[in-house]
C-alpha cells in the first residue's frame, strides 16, 4: 500500500495510466499498457483504486506457465470476445513486437516482416524457408474457422513462445510486488469473509 500511495502523485486516491507506468517503470507508449490498466480497473471508472490495485497485483503471485499464457491471452483479446480474428491478432503482433532489421542475406530481400523468407543456411548455402508471422498465425487456427481461441492460443505459445514475450515483460515488471499484495488480499478475505471477484487469473 505504501507503494500505491507513493505512486499516487496527485493525491487523488487512484492511479491513472501515467502514474501506473511510472510506478513500474513502463513506457506509456507500450501498446499493452492501456489494456493492462483496463484489467486492473475492475470498477470501470478509468482509474485504479487501492483495493483494485491489491486484488489485481495479488494475481501475479501465481507464476505457472499456464498463468503467464492466460495473462497474455487477456491482453491480446482486447475486446473480451473470447476469440481473436486473424486480423486482430496480426494487428496486435504488429503493434507489440519488433521485427525490424536488415533483409541482407535474404533471397529477394523484399519479404515483409509478417511473410515467409527464404534464407541460405549451412555450409552449402541451402535455401531454407523461415516461417513468417502470417504463416505462424494461420497454423495457429487449428480448426480453420478464421479465429483463434484460448486453446489454440495455448498451442501457439507452446510452439512459438516469443509471441507472448511482451506480455511476459509486463508481468516481470509487476511481479516483485505480488507477494505482499497476495498476503494482504488473504488477510482481507479472512477478516471480511468476501471480496470482489477478479476474473483475471494471471
Amino acid at each position: 500500500l505504501r507503494i500505491f500511495w507513493r505512486a499516487d502523485k496527485d493525491g487523488s486516491g487512484t492511479l491513472g495510466l501515467k502514474e501506473f507506468a511510472e510506478m513500474f517503470e513502463l513506457r506509456t507508449r507500450n501498446a499493452f499498457l492501456p489494456r493492462m490498466m483496463s484489467l486492473f480497473d475492475v470498477g470501470g471508472d478509468g482509474d485504479i483504486g487501492a483495493l483494485e490495485f491489491v486484488m489485481c497485483m495479488a494475481q501475479f503471485h501465481e507464476r505457472s506457465a499456464a498463468a503467464h499464457v492466460y495473462f497474455a491471452w487477456r491482453l491480446f483479446d482486447q475486446d473480451d470476445s473470447g476469440s481473436m480474428t486473424m486480423e486482430e491478432f496480426e494487428t496486435i503482433i504488429n503493434n507489440t513486437l519488433s521485427y525490424t532489421g536488415s533483409n541482407e542475406g535474404f533471397i529477394g530481400g523484399s519479404a515483409d516482416h509478417m511473410g515467409d523468407r527464404i534464407v541460405r543456411a549451412g555450409r552449402n548455402g541451402a535455401r531454407v524457408r523461415v516461417k513468417g508471422m502470417r504463416q505462424i498465425i494461420k497454423e495457429a487456427d487449428l480448426d480453420d474457422n478464421g479465429v483463434i481461441t484460448i486453446d489454440e492460443f495455448q498451442v501457439l505459445c507452446a510452439n512459438s513462445s516469443h509471441i507472448a514475450a511482451p506480455a511476459f515483460e509486463l508481468w516481470s515488471a509487476v511481479e516483485a510486488q505480488s507477494q505482499p499484495c497476495w498476503q494482504l488480499k488473504e488477510e482481507l478475505k479472512a477478516k471480511a469473509g468476501t471480496l470482489p471477484s477478479v476474473d483475471l487469473r494471471f
